[in-house]
């Protein structure tokens, strides 16, 4: 899991940075969390929460999110001057595992 997680914050780095490198299709989606469009969704009615392009829109913000928190809390860590290992463990892992 944390493999998963490190590589997850790699990529996210990637794109916040403006990389111009293609990411691998397996999270392509992190392109959506520079520019989160949080647009609500609609719960009065259960079909359109049940609607699977929704859920998808809904799983994509979510772990664009997490993934976007978790680096800032890392960046957060490291200028405050702890070591890269000490910011996973205490701060950032916990975010995403």
């Amino acid at each position: 899991m944390l493999q998963v997680a490190r590589y997850l914050l790699k990529n996210y780095n990637r794109v916040h940075r403006g990389s111009k490198k293609p990411l691998a299709e397996t999270v392509s989606y992190l392109t959506h969390a520079v520019s989160l469009d949080a647009e609500p969704l609609d719960t009065q009615d259960h079909a359109h929460i049940r609607n699977i392009d929704n859920l998808l829109k809904l799983y994509i913000n979510n772990s664009c999110f997490r993934i976007k928190k978790a680096g800032e809390k890392i960046i957060a860590g490291v200028t405050s001057g702890m070591d890269m290992k000490k910011t996973w463990d205490e701060h950032a892992g916990i975010e995403l595992v």
